[in-house]
């Protein structure tokens, strides 16, 4: 049994194994950067296939490891909260790229 998926504005159907095997890595640029609380800035993942091919439209997940550092939005924008060091994750599948951001100019974090 094959499973599908859809792929596309057209809704064109194809093979489940088909759309999974086609990301193999995904890049996050910059990979470190420093900011300031309340600044923002942008990131930009960029998907490859098996032979290093960039695969332009693909959805990218991005998250915080740490939401009380910096924040990040649908669209790679992150936003800093308080001082410290946090990892933004953007994924595609199973493949995940990330980004060290530090967070300065802020107060110390609370203590845990």
């Amino acid at each position: 049994m094959t499973r599908c998926g859809l792929l596309g504005a057209f809704g064109l159907l194809l093979p489940t194994a088909l759309v999974a095997q086609s990301v193999a890595e995904v890049q996050v640029a910059p990979p470190s950067v420093t900011i300031r609380v309340g600044e923002r800035t942008g990131l930009l993942a960029t998907a490859f296939d098996r032979i290093g091919n960039v695969i332009p439209t693909v959805r990218i997940i991005w998250s915080s490891n740490n939401v009380n550092i910096a924040k990040v939005d649908n669209n790679g924008t992150v936003t800093g909260v308080a001082n410290g060091v946090a990892i933004i994750e953007a994924r595609v599948g199973a493949r995940r790229g990330q980004a060290a951001i530090q967070v300065t100019g802020g107060s110390a974090p609370a203590p845990p």
